[in-house]
């Protein structure tokens, strides 16, 4: 009788560990758009000032128009595909360029002449 509750507890012990790592793993996963939008929002926050509310909202754009392009990549192809991201990458400089100052959108603006 001992035998069997003590295999059940340890039965039971063993499910909930299993289920722990689980779904710490499954939290912890991030889409290559997700972890894209953080670094770029992280880079503009550092090289253009942005503020805390600034950041959000530059951060939701990154991480839809990225999804977005994810989403471009999976459906289209060819010249299609790369007038799409073209077009994404435009709307994205557009809605960015919104949210930030004259004098932010000036030193983007700079840095991109860079690249």
């Amino acid at each position: 009788m001992k035998t069997i509750k003590l295999k059940k507890m340890v039965f039971t012990g063993l499910v909930m560990v299993l289920c722990t790592i689980g779904f710490t793993a499954q939290a912890q996963e991030k889409t290559y758009a997700d972890k894209w939008a953080k670094n770029e929002t992280d880079r503009y926050v550092q090289d253009l000032g942005l503020t805390e509310e600034q950041a959000g909202k530059v951060h939701k754009i990154l991480l839809a128009t990225a999804k977005k392009a994810e989403e471009i990549k999976e459906t289209k192809t060819g010249d299609t595909q790369k007038k799409a991201i073209w077009q994404n990458n435009k709307e994205r400089l557009k809605m960015v360029n919104e949210v930030l100052t004259p004098e932010q959108q000036q030193k983007l603006k700079e840095s991109r002449k860079k690249k």
